[in-house]
């Protein structure tokens, strides 16, 4: 299947939604599968009041945790102590912590499983020295955040195949066991049965779904962000170091920011790589007519009765004669680093508009010779 944007094109009404949701203990059930059975280990990360698990009881927490939108008053939401991506910068900058970023790394890994006896360091040998494996890394990693003794930190990975998703989440609990949780979610396209990819966007449907890893809820938190994003073709893998302290449902809008910090990094980045290929493709229609824009007015000078020299660069008898015009191609390299789509469709514009004046003017002097050329005729 051909590599595709993690951008995902707007779905239409018709298009189907499969959802994997995992099974709370709650009892609210949603079809589907999971990766993983409930670990079970939340750290009794529940109020202190409450006997059970502190999500089923929160009444200020919906049974999804949409948006966050109610919070208990004994744990309020630290969103601005979050990571914030700011465009162009490639950072993120937490209050808690000025030198936090959004960083590119490489992490290497393996698509086939080593055996259990086997160090770390032999395996990441074993990979390096097999070109046949493939090599997946995160697209991007927020800064780690730090609310009292609990780190979380989030990784977002690009998906070329469904088959990589649990790579990926053994991976990730084999390279950083120190984290006790590693919740996940993805969503990707998939091509409907009989389908070939030509017939549009009706051929693709969405698949999506995540794995709590021990901490309750903590998937459809992250779920919940790439779907408002509109990403597809990924995984966000948000860890959690638990230092002891219970944070309550206050866990759950740490989640989200740190996933909404690498999926605007990722959303920023296509957005981007589709300004670079918009400003390519009108380049490519601006040398068209500037091609156009030569030719008119070499025809236009060759009804002149005093023909002008063709600035070539070379003296060669023989040519068409022109009006004084440069016939170098013109440079468009500011146009194209940074790609400015704005600069280069007002240039399109201004190039439709002198081939528009070009015709007529050649269409003038085709209907009107020269006055000199009818008198040097009729003499």
């Amino acid at each position: 299947m051909p590599k595709r944007r993690a951008t995902s094109p707007p779905q239409p009404a018709s298009a189907q939604t499969k959802t994997a949701r995992r099974t709370e203990e709650t009892g609210d059930v949603k079809g589907g599968t999971v990766l993983n059975p409930p670990a079970g280990d939340d750290h009794g990360d529940r109020t202190p009041t409450r006997g059970a698990d502190d999500v089923s009881n929160s009444s200020g927490i919906n049974s999804r945790m949409n948006g966050h939108e109610e919070q208990t008053q004994s744990a309020r939401s630290l969103s601005a102590l979050a990571p914030e991506f700011v465009p162009g910068s490639g950072s993120t900058s937490p209050v808690i912590a000025k030198s936090n970023g959004l960083v590119q790394s490489e992490l290497p890994f393996s698509s086939q499983s080593t055996s259990k006896t086997q160090s770390r360091q032999a395996s990441k040998d074993s990979e390096a020295s097999s070109p046949s494996k493939s090599i997946i890394r995160p697209v991007f990693k927020s800064e780690p955040l730090q609310i009292k003794d609990s780190t979380f930190q989030a990784r977002l990975f690009s998906l070329e195949s469904p088959a990589q998703t649990p790579k990926i989440l053994a991976y990730m609990r084999r390279q950083y066991p120190g984290f006790q949780h590693h919740m996940s979610a993805w969503r990707y396209l998939m091509l409907k049965p009989g389908m070939t990819g030509l017939e549009g966007e009706n051929a693709f449907v969405v698949e999506q779904g995540w794995d709590d890893d021990g901490e309750k809820r903590g998937g459809s938190a992250i779920i919940d962000v790439i779907e408002k994003m509109g990403l597809c073709d990924v995984v966000v893998v948000v860890s959690r170091r638990f230092g002891g302290t219970l944070l309550g449902p206050a866990r759950f809008a740490h989640i989200a920011d740190c996933t909404r910090a690498v999926c605007t990094a990722m959303y920023e980045r296509e957005r981007a790589a589709e300004r670079a290929s918009r400003v390519a493709d009108l380049v490519a229609q601006l040398r068209e007519w500037d091609t156009e824009v030569a030719e008119l007015r070499l025809e236009i000078a060759a009804l002149e009765p005093t023909k002008s020299k063709v600035e070539t660069g070379a003296d060669e008898k023989g040519k068409l004669p022109a009006i004084s015009v440069s016939l170098k191609p013109p440079d468009y390299t500011s146009v194209l680093s940074p790609p400015d789509v704005e600069k280069a469709e007002r240039l399109l514009q201004a190039r439709q508009k002198t081939v528009q004046s070009l015709k007529a003017a050649l269409e003038k002097k085709r209907a009107k010779p020269d006055a000199g050329e009818e008198s040097s005729n009729a003499s």
